[in-house]
């Protein structure tokens, strides 16, 4: 089979590119390699657990000490609160008045209640699929209502995900609202609109939206998993720029959600978890350094 597509025969064991009696040529980038680097820190070593490792884990182990793990990052030029030409205002962390008309502008995209624009909304900008744990959202969004929070929701869907949205938002009208479609218009809006961002991924590698929301001092709230652990560190009454809970229960979701709406609705508080999160630079520069420190130590081993 192998030498029909060029390549020898010897390649063909469980040092090379055999997996479980196919090819793969994953496995064979993660032995042949110089290095091996992921996206994030945590996921570098959550793949060496069965648990993320998909049935690869025993080689990345093998590759251990080649492995290293350096985030990804976004592009301010396009998500930044302070020149962003989507959101309804501009604001930054020296002036968050404008929040307040993103605020405004999201309840009406959405058909949300704008009798108390002080309630805090809760946003999801997401493909809406099994691996981003919408379905947990849907379990938790009762008690997100119920506990004086609004809900939105953007993205794509599975079939069955987008039927629980819609009736969801035919059960709570004016406090949920569900676009299911890719509009980077509104998924704009929402990141500056929103108070509180919701992640609760089963895995994620790096995720990028936690880094917007942090950018636009939407609060988010996250499953400790991949980079979302990297890149949100718990309020401690302090430091921290959000919340995270563990494991894949609806509990601890809601748990986290709860401690989240606690701390709004101290405002002094909540005002400086917005500003520790604007404050923080997750850019290509960042990020590119440490591409280029990697590089240098190939070249040096080479």
């Amino acid at each position: 089979m192998l030498a029909a597509i060029g390549l020898p025969d010897s390649l063909f064991n469980v040092y090379g590119l055999e997996f479980y009696d196919k090819v793969s040529f994953l496995k064979g980038g993660l032995i042949y390699a110089d290095r091996v680097n992921t996206v994030s820190e945590a996921y570098s070593r959550e793949i060496l657990t069965p648990e993320y490792g998909l049935g690869k884990e025993e080689i990345t182990n093998l590759r251990k000490g080649d492995l290293t793990g350096i985030l990804n990052a976004v592009d301010y030029e396009r998500w930044d609160p302070r020149t962003d030409k989507l959101i309804a205002a501009n604001y930054s962390a020296d002036d968050l008045s404008g929040q307040r008309k993103c605020k405004l502008d999201l309840l009406k995209k959405f058909g949300l209640s704008e009798a108390d624009p002080g309630r805090p909304i809760l946003g999801l900008v997401s493909r809406l699929v099994w691996q981003k744990r919408v379905d947990l959202v849907v379990a938790a969004a009762p008690e997100i209502v119920k506990a004086g929070g609004l809900l939105t929701v953007l993205g794509t869907a599975e079939t069955g995900l987008e039927e629980a949205l819609k009736t969801l938002a035919k059960k709570f009208p004016g406090e949920v609202g569900a676009h299911i479609r890719h509009d980077e218009c509104l998924a704009h809006k929402l990141e500056a609109g929103a108070d509180i961002f919701l992640m609760p991924s089963r895995y994620e590698p790096c995720g990028l939206n936690q880094m917007y929301s942090l950018k636009y001092g939407t609060v988010p709230v996250v499953r400790a998993t991949g980079g979302l652990l990297d890149t949100i560190q718990p309020w401690d009454g302090e430091t921290g720029n959000g919340f995270r809970f563990s494991g894949e229960s609806r509990d601890a979701f809601v748990k986290a959600i709860h401690e989240a709406l606690d701390l709004y609705r101290d405002r002094e508080a909540w005002s400086v978890i917005m500003r520790n999160g604007m404050s923080e630079d997750h850019s290509w520069g960042r990020s590119t350094r440490r591409h280029l420190d990697l590089y240098e130590d190939l070249l040096q081993g080479s």
